[in-house]
């Protein structure tokens, strides 16, 4: 499956982007994609059309399901400072957003509400 999403950072850091899957229309988002290749993980920076692919079959072991939906989750990675210098956390609000058909503001059905505020794990 191909995930398309946006990401915008304030400061221009990388952040971890994690997907997440729900097989409830998304009620819980109680799964984590781990078989993903491409923007996905640390160390990614921010841009439009970013493109994960994802081996849900793998993941999922070859289930099916129409409820399901797909949230991108950014984390913000905080920059390296000096050692001897403290750094502030990262900013949990930054999200991007997508869907595996393209839509920078949806989710994995096309629907244009989306998540816009993301999970802050």
């Amino acid at each position: 499956m191909e995930i398309f999403y946006d990401l915008k950072v304030a400061d221009g850091h990388p952040c971890t982007v994690t997907v997440k899957w729900s097989t409830d229309n998304g009620e819980n988002y109680d799964l984590t994609a781990t078989a993903v290749t491409g923007a996905a993980g640390p160390g990614v920076k921010e841009g439009q059309g970013l493109r994960v692919e994802w081996d849900m079959g793998h993941d999922w072991d070859n289930k099916f399901t129409q409820e399901g939906r797909i949230k991108i989750i950014a984390s913000r990675i905080p920059p390296v400072e000096p050692e001897g210098e403290e750094t502030e956390g990262g900013d949990p609000d930054t999200v991007g957003q997508g869907d595996s058909q393209g839509d920078p503001q949806g989710d994995s059905q096309g629907d244009p509400q989306g998540d816009p505020q993301g999970d802050p794990q």
